[in-house]
């Protein structure tokens, strides 16, 4: 038995320390990081919004609610990336709609970048993507960014504006500033703009689809935080316009010719990132959007208000933040370190016990007891 505990120790000393580099630098490295699997929902809210409401064709003020779904899509994710579907709705207290719109992305489950990849869109078109998609990475680190926004389908600058404390946790900061931006062309009815009607002329065209600079239809949009705007029109997917892609008109004498203009938005966007798992544990956005004429005046509101975390969504995104960097450091730092410290114990105990088991023994020579001694003198 004793002389077996040195080669145990050996085995168990070499099984702990390659153990603690295959949990460090494999089992983490494939564990951590966006599911590909996810289902989640974001809740966000808007006090005192104004917006255009689609069912009366008026412009409103009051609360909106937005629900975002987010959905994995396992059968197109690969080892390094997953592709997520987004489902956004905004809509007023009484429930109705006031805009609605998809988006499907793929991106690195690690760094959150996005990849071209796997049919990625913003209400049911080709759309390719950029910068950070759907969230941080883990590890987020303090400094500028870049950061997809689906309404101008671009990424935009995300500055980081240093750190903070929200639901108890140590948060990064980061502030996205979109400038205002033509995103979309169409034709309105002149009433619905504030105008004097005007007889149509030959061509003129009746609401037709919003067109942007590309001649794609115009999207709702939806951000990696959940914000959206009120401004998708009615497209292939089924996005709706909140402007109404139906002719909103109301009955006439005689009809009227339609006025071209131009959607412009522009939006504050701020996050507050938990660093070690790049969960947005809160986020805040300021969006204003409105049709202009050619003459450069805002002629009719989209939506003008700020969409933010509710309190219940700020509390379920911490605890699964919480719940995510417990994971985190256990296969990062707790379970290797505890590994590697039994495992560089283990090792040289081994091999001392082993040593020690395997010393000769080492035989006394002199007198047999007993014997008699040669006599004094003897010849």
């Amino acid at each position: 038995m004793g002389r077996s505990v040195g080669p145990v120790l050996i085995l168990l000393g070499a099984f702990l320390l390659s153990g603690a580099a295959l949990v460090r630098f494999y089992v983490a490295e494939r564990v951590l990081g966006a599911r590909p699997d996810v289902y989640a929902v974001v809740e966000t809210e808007a006090r005192g919004a104004t917006y255009f409401d689609p069912g009366t064709a008026s412009v409103r003020t009051g609360p909106l609610r937005g629900t975002t779904t987010l959905r994995g899509d396992v059968g197109a994710s690969g080892p390094r990336r997953v592709v997520w579907d987004a489902f956004t709705e905004l809509a007023a207290a009484d429930g109705s709609p006031v805009s609605y719109t998809q988006e499907r992305a793929a991106f690195d489950r690690r760094t959150g970048l996005a990849v071209a990849c796997c049919g990625e869109s913003a209400a049911g078109r080709p759309v390719p993507h950029s910068g950070l998609v759907f969230r941080w990475p883990y590890g987020a680190a303090p400094r500028d960014t870049s950061l997809w926004d689906v309404t101008t389908r671009r990424a935009h600058p995300a500055r980081f504006a240093g750190a903070d404390t929200v639901a108890g946790l140590v948060v990064y900061r980061y502030v996205s500033e979109i400038p205002p931006t033509a995103v979309a062309s169409r034709t309105l009815p002149p009433g619905l703009l504030g105008l004097p009607a005007t007889k149509e002329t030959p061509g003129s065209k009746h609401a037709p689809g919003s067109e942007d600079a590309s001649g794609s239809k115009a999207r709702g949009s939806r951000d990696a935080a959940g914000s959206r705007d009120a401004a998708g029109s009615r497209d292939a997917a089924g996005s709706r316009d909140a402007t109404g892609s139906k002719d909103v008109r109301g009955a006439r004498d005689a009809p009227v010719s339609d006025v071209p203009v131009t959607l412009w938005a522009r939006a504050t966007r701020t996050y507050w990132v938990e660093p070690v798992t790049g969960t947005p544990v809160r986020a805040e956005e300021h969006v204003r959007q409105a049709y202009r004429t050619a003459d450069g005046r805002e002629r009719l509101t989209v939506l003008d208000g700020t969409l933010e975390y509710t309190a219940e969504q700020v509390a379920a995104s911490s605890a699964a933040a919480r719940a995510e960097m417990a994971r985190v450091r256990a296969l990062t730092g707790t379970v290797p370190l505890v590994a590697a410290i039994g495992g560089a114990v283990a090792l040289p105990a081994g091999a001392v016990a082993a040593l020690l088991t395997r010393r000769p023994r080492v035989r006394a020579h002199g007198p047999v007891s007993g014997a008699a001694a040669p006599a004094s003198g003897s010849r």
